[in-house]
Parts: structure tokens; C-alpha cells; sequence
């Protein structure tokens, strides 16, 4: 799918799990400083759009979490399981449960890695 194409939500959860980023960084609206200043760059997901959007992705096998300090990757169902709890998503910095990309995902989103 064309990265134009996809929702809005699905643009979020795919950015925020290139830059490594924080589960509860899903919820917030996100803004970019320009030359005119501050401008929203995502908006605001509600926890139920956010999760439903993170569970497909995950369960596509686009994005997964892991967890700082502590070994290992959670990928599908694992991934989709670790943010149940509606707490990961309110907690700071998620209680260390970030995004990631998978190579997959990076493909989905046109960062192919070169040979």
C-alpha cells in the first residue's frame, strides 16, 4: 500500500516505530517545529484507535515492542498482548515498552535496505 494511501492512524503507529519510540507516544498529537514555528504533525489517537491500529500492524508483522533492558523482541500475538493493559499506554516513557520496525515494516514503508 502507498504510504499516502494508508490512515492516518497507521502513518502514526509506522513513524513512531522508526524512531523507536514510546507506546504512550501513540496517544498525544505530535508536532514538528518549521519556519513558521510549531505545527501538529500527527493528531491526537484515542487508545482505542491506536490500539486497533498497533494490533493490525503488529499482527501484519509491520511493527513489534520490545522492552528497555531487557533482551528480545515481542512480535505478533506477544506484541499485540503486551499492550492490553490500558496502563502501558498512560504510563511515562510506557514503562520502557517501546516500537520498532520490523524488516518487513521497513519494506511496507519504502526503507529497503540496499544489498
Amino acid at each position: 500500500m502507498h504510504w499516502r494511501d494508508r490512515p492516518v492512524a497507521e502513518r502514526k503507529v509506522l513513524i513512531n516505530a522508526m524512531e523507536e519510540g514510546y507506546v504512550c507516544e501513540l496517544l498525544p498529537e505530535s508536532c514538528v517545529i518549521t519556519q513558521h514555528g510549531r505545527e501538529q504533525d500527527f493528531p491526537p489517537l484515542t487508545l482505542e484507535v491506536a490500539r486497533e491500529t498497533f494490533g493490525r500492524l503488529a499482527a501484519d508483522g509491520l511493527v513489534g515492542t520490545y522492552v528497555l533492558n531487557r533482551d528480545g523482541e515481542l512480535l505478533d500475538d506477544t506484541a499485540i498482548a503486551s499492550v492490553a493493559d490500558d496502563e502501558v499506554w498512560t504510563r511515562p516513557a510506557s514503562g520502557g515498552l517501546c516500537l520498532f520496525l520490523t524488516e518487513a515494516g521497513a519494506g511496507a514503508v519504502g526503507l529497503e535496505r540496499n544489498p
